[in-house]
């Protein structure tokens, strides 16, 4: 009777712990499940990436700053100048934007340049070596509501303060720039302003990728060196054309759309084969007056150095920053289920 009752007590101890252990595991659980949906920042440095400048704080194994959450996986690398270098959507397991750690040269222009790809700005700018200057970079501790960095350069060298915070929320799509010009000098400095997103628009998407224009876009100019397949430089055609899809360019042309009557601040790319687009968002108030396409389409392997895509770039030919004057510019950039 009392080895039965020891048991039966025994039981009830052995089942309280596993009880006990099962609560508090399923605590650790769901404690880990919860930072896995939050936001995080890594660092790598395993990878060789190309010099494109003759400077001494170019790395042939520069750091790669990814912030994650459980939708995107997005890469900065700020040596090669470069905000965001790849911008990775898991749920449809792809890189949305162009890139390449060895480049070839292509000659754009009557000018030599690697094109690493990404999304970066025209300032700060090495004429030398027709380049984004090497950046530098830092974690933000503050990750209250998301993760963020601070790529950024400044110095007696460089005319402005350049600094870019990217910032990523937990279960969101998209990354967020706030890219700050300080004027800390007591002149009024000038400059040629834009930016450029290189769009992935390859096989590897579906060969089928189609650009839509922001809200109000009716009319594009041509921007061709010569007469070519588009038609001739100068020309004023409607919007849309056949060749705003990919497949449909038959060699590289390039056209431009003015910017200061659009309807919209919101240009789209879309991805057919995987029912996705990639949305560029920009401020309304920073005041873009136009905006520029290049892509040679299937054709980008007959010439050297040309890539599977669309470069995109937002232009203010010039940007006026007084004395002790910030000028802020806001961009977002996400994926989300198309059509």
């Amino acid at each position: 009777m009392r080895n039965t009752r020891f048991k039966g007590m025994l039981s009830i101890l052995l089942l309280a712990v596993f009880c006990t252990v099962a609560f508090f595991g399923g605590l650790a659980v769901a404690k880990n499940n919860s930072n896995d949906r939050s936001c995080r920042v890594s660092i790598s440095n395993d990878q060789y990436v190309a010099p494109a400048a003759e400077l001494a704080s170019t790395k042939g194994n520069p750091d790669f700053v990814t912030l994650e959450n459980s939708v995107v996986k997005v890469t900065s690398l700020p040596n090669r100048g470069r905000l965001i270098f790849d911008y990775y959507y898991k749920p449809a397991e792809v890189s949305l934007l162009h890139n390449e750690t060895q480049p070839m040269p292509l000659e754009l222009d009557d000018n030599l340049f690697l094109e690493f790809g990404g999304y970066y700005t025209s300032y700060p700018w090495n004429q030398r070596s027709n380049q984004p200057y090497d950046l530098e970079y830092r974690v933000n501790d503050d990750a209250s509501s998301g993760c963020s960095i601070t790529v950024f350069k400044s110095g007696e060298d460089f005319p402005l303060d350049f600094a870019t915070e990217l910032k990523l929320k937990p279960n969101d799509p998209a990354v967020y720039l706030e890219i700050e010009l300080s004027n800390p000098t007591e002149k009024e400095r000038k400059i040629t302003w834009n930016d450029k997103l290189i769009v992935s628009a390859g096989e590897k998407l579906g060969g089928k990728a189609e650009l839509s224009l922001p809200e109000g876009i009716y009319k594009i100019a041509l921007n061709q060196n010569d007469s070519g397949w588009m038609g001739e430089e100068g020309k004023v055609l409607s919007w849309p054309q056949p060749w705003r899809k990919w497949e449909n360019f038959e060699a590289q042309g390039r056209f431009s759309v003015p910017l200061e009557d659009s309807d919209g601040s919101k240009l789209k790319i879309y991805y057919p084969e995987k029912r996705i687009e990639l949305v560029k968002e920009w401020g309304k108030e920073d005041n873009y007056e136009k905006l520029y396409v290049l892509s040679w389409g299937p054709s980008y392997e007959d010439t050297l150095g040309a890539y599977p895509g669309f470069l995109i770039s937002s232009v203010k030919p010039e940007l006026t920053v007084g004395p002790g004057e910030t000028k802020t510019f806001r961009i977002s950039l996400y994926a989300s289920e198309g059509r």
